[in-house]
């Protein structure tokens, strides 16, 4: 949907409205878990919470992206891919 089209639907209807912007509200707060919890541990740990908790993450990201945002080489995080899925 363009945003143009959710902005009218907001105005509109206020059962979507609360809809919409209750699921911003819950993203946010997802986003900024994930970037606590990044910060506040070593990658191996982020990794589990990441199986845990986002799955579907670690399946759409590319191993060569979710190294960038690790902060580690990509040697590094596919060796500690493979031993996490031993």
């Amino acid at each position: 949907f363009h945003k143009g089209k959710v902005d009218l639907w907001v105005q509109q209807y206020p059962a979507f409205s609360r809809l919409y912007l209750s699921d911003i509200i819950r993203d946010f707060i997802a986003v900024n878990e994930l970037r606590a919890f990044r910060l506040a541990n070593p990658p191996k740990e982020f990794l589990t919470y990441l199986d845990t908790h986002y799955p579907l993450i670690k399946e759409r990201v590319s191993s060569k992206n979710m190294a960038h945002f690790l902060g580690v080489t990509p040697e590094w995080y596919s060796k500690m891919k493979k031993k996490m899925e031993s």
